[in-house]
């Protein structure tokens, strides 16, 4: 949709996974970023990918996109994924808001992000509910864009939704089981390991 911009936030050091989870092959064939990249790819023409200055190259050689992809530094990724976030939006410009999505769920449905977008018409915040969790990714009006940039530690912006008015909050239910699938160890590769 136009005005509503896709960041991608990749900096995460992996500690669970026991090494850079991002670039390991799912059963596809696909590293986990290509794939989740090219979900994105589908409905956007530039995905920003927030992540760490040493993984620039290699994340560059891992993904064929037909998207443009802008990687944004962040060289205080032990601050924890809200200064991914602050980066993303300082630097991502938009008309309308931000769909901020995770490297590391690759499963989440093209479908289920066409939706998203299209629930922003109405919605200041847009999150997917998937039998009654709560997933990812995200999307957030231009209008938190000050609220966004000044969140800290490892929470992400689940702190500043909780606490904006919930009538510009939609919760929109998805049949997709990858918006709360997410990469953390090993055994997550395979898609039909989730719990």
């Amino acid at each position: 949709m136009e005005g509503v911009e896709c960041i991608l936030l990749a900096a995460g050091y992996a500690q669970r996974f026991g090494g850079d989870k991002l670039l390991a092959d799912l059963p596809s064939g696909k590293s986990v970023l290509a794939e989740t990249v090219s979900v994105y790819e589908k409905i956007f023409e530039k995905i920003a990918i927030v992540c760490r200055p040493e993984q620039i190259e290699s994340f560059g050689l891992a993904i064929s996109s037909n998207a443009a992809l802008n990687f944004i530094p962040n060289n205080l990724a032990t601050n924890g994924i809200s200064q991914s976030i602050s980066l993303g939006v300082t630097n991502v410009d938009c008309s309308k808001g931000w769909l901020i999505a995770l490297a590391d769920m690759p499963f989440v449905q093209a479908s289920t992000v066409k939706s998203i977008i299209q629930k922003s018409r109405e919605a200041e915040i847009v999150r997917p509910i998937h039998h009654g969790m709560i997933g990812n990714p995200v999307y957030i009006s231009k209008i938190y864009q000050r609220d966004l940039q000044q969140l800290d530690g490892d929470r992400g912006a689940r702190v500043l939704i909780n606490n904006v008015d919930q009538s510009g909050v939609f919760n929109l239910v998805v049949d997709d089981v990858g918006v709360c699938q997410d990469i953390d160890i090993r055994k997550d590769l395979d898609q039909n390991t989730f719990e």
